[in-house]
């Protein structure tokens, strides 16, 4: 192991290729219950690749999927509603000086 730590959804991707068994349910169970703020896709992909790889439970893999898209869903969707709407009037304004 290493000393040098990084983000959850950073760290998650690199466990994935080597989880297998009752690992691969730990890892399923933290992706639905951990908010996940970037990399939605790479983890989806990485999920589903292991998934196939080891013949992991349809059901289950698909849960996970399904929980990813919400919570990516969720983040995007608190992302534009924190955005200031006078921002787009200000892109406007410089695009016309």
């Amino acid at each position: 192991m290493s000393d040098v730590r990084i983000p959850f959804h950073e760290a998650v991707i690199g466990v994935l290729h080597n989880a297998s068994g009752f690992g691969l349910v730990t890892v399923g169970e933290l992706l639905c219950k951990t908010v996940i703020p970037k990399n939605h896709d790479k983890i989806m992909w990485a999920w589903e690749r292991r998934c196939q790889d080891t013949n992991f439970n349809p059901l289950t893999r698909q849960l996970v999927i399904d929980s990813i898209v919400r919570n990516k869903k969720e983040i995007e969707e608190k992302e534009e509603k924190n955005k200031n709407p006078l921002d787009r009037f200000r892109l406007e304004d410089e695009k016309h000086a």
